[in-house]
């Protein structure tokens, strides 16, 4: 993979010199969070190709509430990259089994609170991965609960607050 997305990057670089490269991790895999081993090393090697750094983080089959993610969280990657960040995909579910800690009110507070724990590092897009719940198959019932709004489009809690962020975010 390491040497696969060196020689990629070289190539794009070759014919596009200003074309970014960035190769998408995932956060709790590669800080430990989900199994207690750490990937960081995964990403020290690939980083030196990279021009931008990408994660996908869902934090709430880790952490059932928004307020017990530390503070420190998302800080520990500033310990393995200076580049830009993009949150390729990110979400807190509204329902499913309660190990998952969906709520509404949790996911409403989980955006607020993500704005707050990524705000020392350089994030250029954050994606929230579901506008609307998903009505079909596919995916793990908290999973489906993602969305900020629900299958038939009705607003939820949370997206006032994404309209607020948005309107306030200088990207």
């Amino acid at each position: 993979l390491v040497s696969l997305l060196q020689d990629t990057a070289a190539a794009i670089k070759l014919l596009s010199p200003t074309t970014n490269v960035t190769a998408t991790l995932q956060y709790e895999l590669l800080s430990g969070t989900h199994d207690g081993t750490a990937q960081w090393d995964l990403l020290n090697a690939l980083e030196p190709a990279l021009d931008v750094v990408a994660i996908t983080t869902y934090p709430s089959p880790h952490f059932n509430d928004p307020d017990a993610i530390p503070a420190s969280y998302y800080a520990q990657l500033k310990q393995h990259t200076t580049k830009p960040v993009i949150i390729a995909e990110s979400g807190w579910p509204t329902g499913g089994p309660a190990v998952y800690g969906g709520s509404e009110d949790k996911q409403e507070r989980f955006l607020r609170k993500f704005v707050e724990l990524t705000s020392d590092l350089d994030v250029e897009v954050w994606i929230w991965w579901f506008l609307h719940d998903w009505d079909g198959a596919g995916y793990p019932d908290f999973f489906k609960t993602m969305g900020l709004r629900t299958s038939d489009g009705r607003p939820k809690r949370s997206w006032a607050t994404w309209q607020s962020l948005a309107a306030r975010s200088p990207h």
